[in-house]
């Protein structure tokens, strides 16, 4: 497994209380994610990118396939999970 980059928000960031996350459509939907990514690779990274909102820090996500697995709505599915992060 890859280790991730640090998190570009401090350690306390804590951002669960806000329910609402802007998102920036046009650059999303002109990205080469948007262009390349399979629909599984799609949803996959839209919901970690989402649920990454109300991680603490804020914006940040753990180093844990496993977590990472359920997270992104896989369940416990860790085969097809591992298929789609390579993506």
């Amino acid at each position: 497994m890859t280790d991730l980059p640090e998190p570009l928000t401090p350690a306390d960031s804590d951002l669960r209380s806000f329910p609402f996350m802007p998102m920036d459509i046009v650059r999303l939907f002109g990205s080469e994610f948007h262009a390349e990514a399979t629909d599984a690779e799609w949803r996959a990274g839209v919901t970690l990118w989402l649920k990454s909102f109300h991680q603490v820090p804020a914006a940040s996500l753990p180093n844990n396939d496993v977590a990472l697995c359920r997270l992104a709505e896989f369940g416990t599915d860790m085969k097809r999970w591992r298929k789609v992060r390579e993506g």
